[in-house]
């Protein structure tokens, strides 16, 4: 007679199974095996939910343009517009989101970690040099990477490229220097290596309506 082998669970697999339990909501199940999957499978699942965001970011930011103008519109007496959701828009910043996620999944599961190496410095120290490489080679590859690869996905010329690039880089890279090194210290602080694409990728369902404002503003 064949002896079935006996399953084991994993404490952290218990905490798991106890949260995502009856009493919780589908929303609470669904964050729970994004997170397990992210720890399993992080290279596609951070690429895909990454892709995903920035599409949501463009839709939150075609959706505040139509209630500036439906204000605009009120304030001069004229009809209100129709919101119409320009789905070129949010297809160009899936696909650019699907190239960044890759990187980033990379970047915070494998690159980030290797950079910082020995483990035997002070949690403090690792934490402020994750948060300047993070900020000092990431943050200029994604503006460097975004405001050209948009402007050709839109249909502009690589000399359209080149002058987006000249235009708004430094905008971009300074905003992100006074919003991002305080949200990625306490991320790299309390959050492990596979979920923080996740909470980057979740603060940038906001910063992605800015970054989107901004490839669209001339």
């Amino acid at each position: 007679n064949s002896k079935k082998r006996k399953q084991t669970t994993t404490p952290k697999q218990k905490t798991i199974s106890k949260m995502a339990g009856p009493s919780h909501s589908l929303i609470m199940r669904a964050i729970l095996r994004y997170v397990k999957a992210t720890e399993e499978r992080p290279l596609p699942v951070i690429t895909a939910s990454t892709s995903v965001i920035m599409a949501s970011g463009d839709v939150l930011m075609q959706t505040i343009e139509y209630f500036q103008a439906k204000q605009k519109a009120s304030q001069h007496g004229l009809p209100a517009p129709n919101l119409r959701y320009d789905g070129r828009r949010v297809l160009n910043m899936s696909i650019y989101g699907l190239g960044f996620g890759l990187f980033a999944a990379k970047w915070y599961t494998a690159w980030l970690p290797r950079l910082i190496g020995n483990r035997s410095k002070s949690k403090l120290r690792i934490v402020c040099e994750k948060v300047m490489f993070d900020e000092f080679i990431q943050s200029p590859f994604y503006y460097l990477s975004f405001l050209p690869g948009m402007t050709m996905l839109s249909g502009g010329s690589i000399n359209d490229a080149v002058q987006k690039t000249k235009k708004d880089f430094f905008r971009l890279l300074i905003s992100d220097w006074i919003v991002w090194p305080p949200i990625q210290f306490l991320n790299f602080w309390f959050v492990p290596n596979h979920m923080q694409a996740f909470v980057v990728s979740s603060v940038s369902v906001f910063w992605a309506a800015y970054l989107s404002y901004v490839q669209n503003d001339g």
